[in-house]
């Protein structure tokens, strides 16, 4: 029995793998572990990400085919399929980097392409993983000059695991770029956290209790300072903010209220944030 290639399924959904780029995208470090998560759980930030490119070779390469089957790199390195979109079309437009808040600055070539997400190979995203080969530098190639061996079909998306309470620490910018997993867990609880600016040190210790937990209330710095008035004056992005956990309560407390409030209180005196921090009562 031979052994299942990548082009062998382009085939089975009638692409002629000589009209089909594969794009593995992988950023750097810092952001690619949101643009994992987009990818598999198709949002925009991904769509957005994907359709602006500077490298000359690649803008020719994906000019001249009729469609683009993508793949991401997981936390783990491995190489998942991430979907096929159809090429409709070109400009010589610049586009911000999502992942990078917009501060990317443009290339003289970059473009932005018209890409549409088809039903190809749909029911496989996040599930199938390709053996890549040596030419990982190479992260445009035509399907026809490498039929890409399928490596693993899982049964379902696989993502990385909720860290915990203790580890967790992510961007204020990267929260609705969080696996669907993680997203759950934060909007069934409720408790105190720790914002820091990663430029200078400065601490603020806010407090969820509202719908959605964590995930509702942290959603809300999407600006850079949901609502507080410490943050507005800084004015800085939330991609200049990390978030982590110092205290979460369990769903069902019949005192969550008070008891939030009391811990918000106690955290801001163990840390010294009123005095030297962002908190300003």
């Amino acid at each position: 029995m031979k052994p299942l290639t990548f082009n062998a399924l382009l085939e089975s959904e009638g692409l002629d793998p000589a009209r089909v780029r594969l794009i593995r995208h992988k950023h750097e470090r810092r952001y690619q572990e949101q643009v994992f998560s987009d990818a598999l759980n198709k949002r925009e930030k991904f769509e957005k990400y994907q359709s602006s490119q500077g490298d000359t070779r690649v803008i020719k390469s994906i000019k001249t085919a009729d469609y683009i089957a993508s793949f991401v790199v997981s936390p783990s390195g491995e190489t998942v399929f991430a979907g096929i979109w159809k090429v409709n079309g070109c400009k010589e437009i610049f586009t911000a980097d999502p992942y990078k808040d917009g501060k990317n600055p443009p290339s003289e070539t970059e473009s932005t392409f018209d890409l549409a997400r088809t039903a190809h190979l749909d029911g496989l995203v996040g599930k199938l993983l390709v053996e890549w080969g040596d030419g990982a530098r190479a992260w445009v190639q035509r399907a026809e000059n490498g039929n890409k061996p399928v490596i693993e079909l899982r049964q379902s998306i696989s993502e990385p695991p909720f860290p915990g309470w203790l580890e967790f620490r992510r961007r204020l910018s990267e929260i609705e770029s969080m696996p669907i997993t993680w997203q759950e867990v934060l909007k069934e609880y409720k408790g105190v956290y720790l914002i820091v600016d990663e430029e200078d040190g400065s601490q603020y210790v806010g407090s969820a209790t509202g719908d959605n937990g964590f995930f509702g209330r942290w959603r809300d710095y999407h600006n850079g300072h949901g609502g507080n008035e410490s943050l507005k004056h800084r004015a800085k992005s939330a991609a200049s903010y990390y978030v982590a956990i110092l205290q979460a309560i369990a769903p069902g407390n019949a005192n969550e209220g008070s008891l939030i409030t009391e811990l918000e209180t106690y955290w801001k005196i163990k840390l010294g944030s009123r005095v030297h921090g962002l908190n300003l009562n």
